[in-house]
């Protein structure tokens, strides 16, 4: 089976890794925004 993989906007990006810096915490941020933690760590 093919996995679907979703794609962001460059803009909704460099605001969720903005957002998780301002917080300090990338779980909740990713939580909030509906994406695994992952995408904002790496």
């Amino acid at each position: 089976m093919k996995k679907i993989r979703k794609n962001y906007s460059l803009e909704f990006k460099i605001q969720a890794v903005s957002l998780s810096e301002q917080r300090g915490d990338v779980s909740s941020v990713a939580e909030e925004l509906g994406i695994c933690k992952e995408s904002l760590v790496n």
